[in-house]
């Protein structure tokens, strides 16, 4: 069974490095390991090893830390696993290196909607552009409907507590004027 699997392994590895984006073809050392490290990606996640594709993704981003597009895919590659503070931490970084990219901003708001962080969500979707408007609007209405809501329940337990102070003493029996 692990024979398969290596011989698995290496032939996608050996169909991958004669492709396009070969590692000969790199200029330079760094240029060379980024080239190595990617095609590896591409195999991991094509054999489905998550693991693998975390450790290579975050060797790849040591490598290259500004780039933006690797953050991205670092970062939905820790969403998918779960990890959603992480995957808010590689957002952000893409938005950091290309802030002009609505989509990362409105993928960013996304996740932040999800960990209840609204008003970091409206802020993402108000630099994300027009393509994620609606979702500002309603994150937008949201935030006001929370706001009424908190104004209903303190007007409610300011109600309570003066009906506590207010409260009819109880009567006894010598209170009757009888």
């Amino acid at each position: 069974m692990k024979l398969v699997l290596k011989t698995t392994t290496l032939a996608v590895l050996a169909s991958l490095s004669f492709g396009s984006f070969s590692a000969a073809r790199a200029e330079g050392p760094l240029e060379r390991k980024v080239a190595i490290y990617t095609s590896l990606l591409d195999c991991y996640q094509k054999l489905g090893r998550s693991k693998e594709v975390g450790n290579t993704f975050a060797t790849l981003v040591n490598l290259k830390p500004n780039d933006a597009v690797l953050q991205y895919n670092y970062g939905y590659h820790l969403y998918t696993t779960g990890n959603i503070a992480g995957a808010i931490a590689r957002y952000r970084k893409a938005c950091q290196f290309d802030p002009a990219n609505g989509d990362y901003h409105g993928n960013l708001a996304n996740l932040l909607m999800q960990t209840k962080d609204y008003n970091g969500a409206m802020l993402e979707y108000g630099r994300a552009g027009e393509r994620f408007r609606p979702q500002f609007d309603n994150v937008q209405k949201y935030i006001q409907q929370l706001a009424q809501q908190k104004a209903y329940q303190a007007q409610l337990a300011t109600q309570k507590s003066k009906q506590k102070t207010a409260a009819p003493t109880k009567r006894s029996s010598d209170d009757d004027d009888e």
